[in-house]
């Protein structure tokens, strides 16, 4: 009996058919027309592939194992007492013997697909089968060190396990327990000894070492444990299985408490892993169920719906609508959760953590509208994330949908890992802000960018201030893509040239690292949100502080306010990055201090109202940066290409990887000094309606942003001591902002 599909789950799949369920039928034919693409020709790389074996090879041995699987149960099946079947059904269902189709439902649409390709079922099962065979025979005859991994992967004196060494292992244990018919008694202990000498034992030793130094860090342990756990409870190793859930309890360490450090998509890397795990542990013994704790990755789902902008067509993608989320760090444009991980939430987190299951099935149903989403090919390494047999095996536990609004979750919101993310609303979104402002310590660390105080904003559907994303690790602008003059945030340059960089956010679950960028404020009144973070201790000496303030008044405005100190005179390059993915973004300088950008029918008015650069060190009392006596002191402005990529790709130029250009980079700089204040306004509205709006500074200590109708305008003004009152013009509303 195999321990990742049921008998109780294909028999639900069955009755989901029979009552005409149009939308598991576009997935299961999605799972068989992939798998009749990706077989066409012998061995697991295709002619048409951009990836190397072990980067596909889970996601398609599970597409074939799972289309052989259900052929041959289809066929050779019987009832066991199912809490779910109505009676009636288990009276058919024991009436069937074993010459009878017991599936017709899903075997008829197999045969159909197949028909529809030109091929005859009976003759391409055979066939999937020897291929099937074939390929694992190939894997499991690899060298322990092509089971290492690409090129890319260092070796040493002696072999150690990567992410490579895991998916492999995962994949064939897969096939080990769906498809073991298809192997001989000699080829069963063959496929064993390989998964005892290479996958299990290489992730064995590299958990061991990790635990061993402390160095239990990233979602590397995730996948790793993964690897070794999936292959020990599929080889029926009990040691392994007892080891695996041990150090499991170690892995949940490394999430926060509403977040996880690393990035968007690592977070679903490592979750995806975990689940999986779980999910094969709890089929082998299910008293593990109580042990293995999903809370670590479930609770993280209101941060993965808040980060979530749209469902759009993206320009070289298509005419399908592909996901847009936040992504800081590594992390893809087009992101969107595992729909297996999604599914696995909503079943097993639904008594427990009803609110969040219900995000996950809300999610599931807004990502995955049309399952023909490509690629195909990065799956599980979360390149671009897509689904696999066992989103169709929980389908039905996905009926608890949940919105945000029904959720309560807050329009703005911050989370541990330092991403703050301010909406104007959740249906018919017309604005979302994310910024990168603070941050708990963190308990994992790895794939961030130096993009402390930078920030995203999306408005009518598009995105105009983006995060660059990341690309080919081995490429040259992948660094540049990393780094902070690519973001929307600082470069310091000290008189003598030197540019000074961002440090990296470090953490571990074994010791605190000290938290280098500060939220100093965070705060909603009416319909204004106002957000700051002091980042000097991300740039170090002579920096004293370096503090970014958004202040997003409705949904059409936001005040941007950077206060710079340092001991020595430094320069402030001020960069920001706006999308120009398919070259349609249309930047208009009207003056050096007044930008107009353009993107579909919507557009941006950006303009740098004050830039004041002081030689005398700021102190209480000193006069006022805006009151006549400090004229603005002037900043220079510059543009250059950069780079904004969709998702990443293990080789280079390849589909996602963005070219010179597709970001556009507009900078100002400051003259040297050791005080720097810069205001900025931003509007946004429909093409039509932006020249309307109007952007004004009174009595030099006040700076209005009014809307065409001239009503509910807002204020920022800057007082004596330093501080920032913004006030909203119909209601008298007012936040403070201390210095």
């Amino acid at each position: 009996m195999a321990l990742l599909i049921t008998h109780d789950e294909l028999i639900e799949l069955e009755l989901a058919l029979e009552i005409t369920d149009k939308r598991r039928q576009d997935f299961l034919t999605v799972i068989i027309d992939r798998t009749i693409k990706n077989t066409r020709f012998p061995g697991l790389v295709q002619p048409s592939d951009t990836n190397e074996w072990w980067h596909i090879i889970w996601e398609r041995l599970s597409d074939v194992a799972f289309i052989c699987f259900i052929a041959r149960k289809s066929n050779n099946f019987h009832v066991d007492q199912i809490e779910f079947l109505s009676e009636a059904d288990k009276i058919k269902y024991q009436q069937l013997d074993d010459n009878t189709c017991v599936f017709p439902l899903i075997s008829n649409l197999v045969n159909q697909v197949i028909k529809f390709h030109g091929l005859i079922p009976e003759t391409e099962i055979v066939r999937l089968r020897e291929w099937l065979k074939d390929v694992v025979l190939d894997a499991i005859r690899k060298s322990a060190d092509e089971w290492v991994g690409p090129s890319f992967r260092k070796r040493g004196r002696k072999l150690v396990a990567y992410l490579e060494t895991a998916h492999a292992g995962i994949a064939i244990a897969i096939i080990l327990d769906l498809c073991a018919d298809i192997f001989t008694t000699t080829e069963l202990n063959e496929i064993r000894e390989a998964l005892i000498n290479k996958p299990q034992k290489l992730c064995r030793e590299w958990l061991d070492k990790a635990i061993t130094r402390k160095n239990v860090m990233n979602n590397w342990f995730m996948v790793l444990l993964n690897g070794y756990g999936t292959v020990s409870a599929i080889l029926g190793d009990q040691v392994g299985v007892e080891k695996s859930v041990e150090n499991y309890e170690l892995a949940v360490k490394l999430y926060n408490q509403d977040s996880y450090d690393e990035s968007l998509q690592y977070w679903n890397y490592a979750s995806l892993h975990l689940a999986h795990l779980f999910e094969v542990l709890v089929r082998y013994n299910p008293s593990l169920e109580s042990k293995l704790d999903i809370s670590c990755y479930t609770r993280c789902m209101p941060w993965v719906v808040s980060s979530f902008i749209e469902m759009k067509p993206l320009a070289g993608w298509g005419e399908l609508a592909y996901p847009r989320s936040l992504n800081w760090g590594d992390s893809a444009a087009i992101f969107r959760p595992t729909a297996d991980l999604l599914v696995h939430i909503s079943r097993r987190a639904k008594k427990s953590m009803p609110i969040e299951a219900g995000l996950a099935s809300w999610m599931f149903k807004e990502t995955y509208q049309d399952p023909k989403l490509d690629p195909d090919d990065r799956a599980t390494f979360g390149f671009f994330n897509n689904f696999l047999f066992p989103t169709l095996l929980n389908w039905r536990y996905t009926e608890n949908s949940m919105t945000p609004e029904q959720a309560n979750l807050p329009l703005a919101t911050k989370f541990k890992n330092g991403n703050v993310i301010v909406r104007d609303r959740w249906q018919n979104t017309s604005t979302v802000l994310g910024v990168q402002a603070g941050y708990e310590p963190s308990r994992s660390s790895g794939h961030r960018h130096e993009d402390q105080n930078s920030f995203i904003l999306s408005y009518g559907g598009e995105n105009f201030f983006v995060d660059p994303g990341h690309c080919c690790y081995r490429l040259d602008i992948q660094t540049h893509s990393k780094s902070a003059p690519y973001h929307s945030t600082w470069t310091f340059i000290t008189k003598n040239g030197t540019s000074l960089k961002q440090k990296p956010i470090l953490g571990s679950i074994y010791k605190k690292a000290p938290v280098i960028n500060k939220l100093k404020l965070f705060c909603q009144k009416g319909n204004m949100t106002v957000i700051e973070s002091d980042a000097a201790d991300v740039y170090g000496k002579p920096i004293q502080k370096a503090q970014r303030t958004w202040i997003m008044c409705g949904a059409n405005s936001i005040f941007l306010v950077d206060r710079i100190g340092s001991k020595q005179s430094i320069a402030v390059k001020a960069s920001f990055l706006l999308n120009n993915r398919e070259g349609k973004l249309q930047t208009q300088v009207i003056t050096p201090r007044q930008l107009l950008f353009r993107r579909g029918d919507v557009a941006i008015k950006f303009v740098l109202v004050a830039a004041v650069s002081s030689n005398s060190f700021w102190y209480p009392g000193s006069p006022l940066y805006l009151d006549g006596k400090n004229n603005d002191t002037g900043a220079t402005f510059s543009q250059k290409c950069g780079y904004v990529h969709d998702c990443y790709h293990p080789q280079p130029n390849q589909k996602g990887q963005g070219a010179e250009g597709s970001g556009i980079i507009d900078t100002w700089t400051t003259p040297f000094a050791r005080d720097h204040l810069l205001i900025y306004a931003i509007v946004m509205d429909d093409i039509e309606h932006i020249s309307d709006w109007q952007i004004e500074t009174l009595n030099n200590s006040k700076i209005i942003i009014s809307p065409p109708s001239q009503k509910r305008s807002f204020q920022l003004q800057a007082k004596q001591d330093g501080s920032l009152i913004v006030e909203e013009s119909i209601d008298k509303t007012q936040i403070i902002i201390p210095y």
